[in-house]
């Protein structure tokens, strides 16, 4: 008796043989482009994760990375180079946290999806400058725990929503400083040695929702808690409508544990959307009329451990 292989068995092996055996591909037809050799990836997610492994330079990155993480390693900003966050068109998230990188300039060129960029803990001493060749639409800048004194150059990250520049060394807020960022709704700078205040510090910011101001020494000077008066600073400088101000939107405010000794009439003039105001840890004595003038929507009001 003669044996042979069945036609339909043989064809069957060759289709799960070439399953098996294909090479392998990333989301968005993207080749497989070699896992940089000290980050470990998932080209499920898109991830290269080189954190942790106490790196001087960035290794080249492949062009199918969505999410980038350089954190906690040892790069300093000469090994930022031009062209090392170029063209990578489906990069969406960077962070570069934990490094030495003090003054960083950085072009995106090519990566046009980029939305969120992390570089905490950096030693930054100013807001980074990006080369507006090409600039992604940036809307989550995380540069908290640096040593950055002034807010300068924010006009090359127009699209921001999200800035924390909180743990730092800010000790003024200049006139129209945040002009140009009206799509911004959440704005953190607790912790730093504020004390001076400008008028129009605050003007432009439409969209505010959130501004956080805790921790800082607002209320000492003659810039102190002064400029934060309706005709100045937070409230509203339009005739008619006493809502229509710049901090229409703001929903949460926080002047906790800074050295505020007293609200002046009108102060939150314009917050008519304001429902958390937290102003513990002062030195409050005496409240004078129309302090909380058109909080209408206001349910929380911490006072406690003032004077």
């Amino acid at each position: 008796r003669k044996f042979g292989l069945n036609p339909k068995l043989i064809f069957a092996l060759l289709y799960f043989s070439s399953l098996f055996c294909a090479p392998l591909a990333v989301p968005n037809s993207f080749p497989v482009v070699s896992c940089p050799t000290p980050c470990t990836c998932s080209y499920r997610e898109r991830l290269v994760n080189c954190s942790n492994r106490s790196l001087r330079k960035i290794p080249v990155i492949p062009p199918w990375v969505a999410i980038l993480s350089l954190k906690n390693n040892k790069i300093g900003a000469s090994a930022v180079k031009d062209h090392t966050f170029r063209n990578l068109p489906n990069l969406q998230e960077l962070d570069i946290s934990d490094n030495d990188l003090r003054v960083l300039n950085i072009s995106f060129h090519g990566s046009p999806l980029l939305h969120t960029l992390r570089l905490e803990s950096c030693s930054l001493e100013s807001i980074p400058y990006i080369d507006p060749t090409g600039r992604p639409n940036v809307t989550t800048l995380a540069l908290s725990h640096n040593a950055i004194t002034r807010i300068e150059g924010l006009s090359l990250w127009p699209a921001l929503l999200i800035l924390n520049l909180s743990f730092n060394s800010i000790r003024r807020i200049h006139s129209n400083t945040f002009v140009k960022q009206s799509n911004l709704t959440q704005l953190y700078l607790h912790k730093n040695n504020i004390s001076s205040v400008d008028e129009h510090a605050f003007a432009g910011l439409l969209s505010l929702e959130t501004l956080s101001l805790g921790r800082n020494k607002i209320g000492i000077g003659r810039h102190g808690l002064k400029h934060f008066a309706p005709s100045a600073v937070l409230a509203s400088e339009q005739q008619g409508d006493p809502c229509n101000g710049n901090l229409r939107k703001l929903r949460f405010l926080d002047l906790s544990r800074n050295r505020i000794s007293r609200i002046e009439p009108l102060t939150f003039n314009g917050m008519c959307q304001l429902y958390t105001l937290l102003l513990h840890d002062n030195r409050i004595s005496r409240l004078l009329d129309a302090s909380f003038y058109s909080l209408k929507a206001l349910t929380t009001l911490r006072m406690d451990d003032n004077r």
